[in-house]
């Protein structure tokens, strides 16, 4: 027979203490589940309609989390941008530099020849470049760029800004700048749901966009890829979530690069139309959920009635032993409650 040390006697004291704290200690997602457990699963009703639309919410954001539409669209959007941009650079390329098709004869050197020789130039770096010349790609660059929402920025050699097709303007119209708001805007909550809806939906690793500081194109890479020759396309998000495609080309001459023509959507321009894809998503969600909404309450009655009713009966018999209480009959179901009413 074991005694009973101090020793002991506390031990076990410990015990029942810690099982007690365990037994009174309830996990948070234990709370949780109690309280949307008995909110949502107290009727078989509200089951049957929370799965059923849990069913189509889940459906739903797969499909625009999913969705490839925003990517065939930035893809097309960047396959347009590039033939455009080569027919762009193309045209300022031939109206690039100023007219050097003058012979100069220098008398004395004629004196100078000797039997057989002739004047042939000499090589020199700059007879081979040909300067963009930007009053006279202007004219050119506005026309072709007028008919689309397209902004052309023109880089020369060394990267730096010759052109911007924001501050171009024809005879007889007033050049305009866009200056900061004096107040800050208000962002409404319609604004703020939309830009977070965007955010979540679109990947996180996209670039930021900043405007070049003092016209240095070099600050963008497709620009930089672009003077060795090699076109290019880059995707960036502003700090409001709205997209910009950009695509480089370089503008060459015989092979030479004389500069980088960047062309650049404008913000928002994709995001609307991939809006308004969502809220055509939306809208079929809408209708989806309503029908569901309405064959849920439709199942319920043709189940959970007929079990509610045998359930009110069954605690009427309970209650009454010594009463006679009919119970439904729904044998005529051919089903589990019909079995259940027998």
């Amino acid at each position: 027979m074991l005694k009973k040390t101090p020793e002991t006697v506390s031990d076990s004291d410990d015990a029942e203490e810690r099982g007690s704290e365990r037994r009174h200690r309830i996990h948070p997602l234990t709370i949780i589940r109690r309280i949307f457990g008995n909110a949502v699963f107290s009727s078989l009703t509200r089951r049957i309609l929370f799965f059923n639309v849990a069913a189509t919410v889940v459906l739903v954001g797969g499909i625009l989390y999913l969705n490839q539409f925003r990517e065939g669209l930035i893809d097309a959007r960047v396959e347009s941008l590039l033939t455009q941009g080569e027919i762009i650079a193309g045209a300022v390329s031939a109206s690039a530099s100023v007219d050097t098709n003058s012979i100069t004869i220098n008398p004395e050197k004629l004196l100078e020849l000797q039997a057989g020789q002739s004047i042939t130039p000499a090589p020199n770096d700059e007879d081979l470049s040909f300067p963009i010349n930007p009053e006279r790609v202007a004219p050119v660059l506005r026309r072709l760029i007028s008919p689309t929402r397209t902004r052309a920025r023109l880089f020369d050699a060394d990267a730096n800004l010759l052109l911007d097709s924001r501050h171009l303007y024809s005879r007889g119209q007033v050049l305009r700048f866009d200056l900061p708001p004096v107040t800050p805007e208000t962002q409404t909550w319609g604004d703020w749901f939309t830009s977070m809806f965007n955010r979540m939906l679109q990947p996180s690793s996209l670039p930021q966009y900043k405007e070049a500081p003092g016209g240095d194109g070099s600050i963008y890479p497709e620009v930089m890829n672009a003077l060795t020759g090699v076109r290019g396309a880059v995707v960036r998000v502003t700090e409001k979530g709205e997209l910009i495609v950009s695509v480089a080309v370089p503008v060459q001459r015989f092979r030479a690069v004389l500069g980088v023509l960047l062309l650049s959507t404008q913000a928002g321009d994709i995001d609307k139309i991939v809006h308004a894809e969502r809220l055509a998503i939306m809208r079929v969600f809408g209708i989806a959920t309503l029908v569901n909404i309405v064959l849920s309450l439709l199942l319920s009655s043709t189940i959970a009635t007929p079990l509610r009713r045998l359930s009110a009966a069954a605690i009427r018999v309970r209650r009454g032993a010594r009463t006679r209480e009919e119970i439904p009959d729904f044998s005529a179901r051919q089903d589990e409650i019909g079995n259940l009413s027998i």
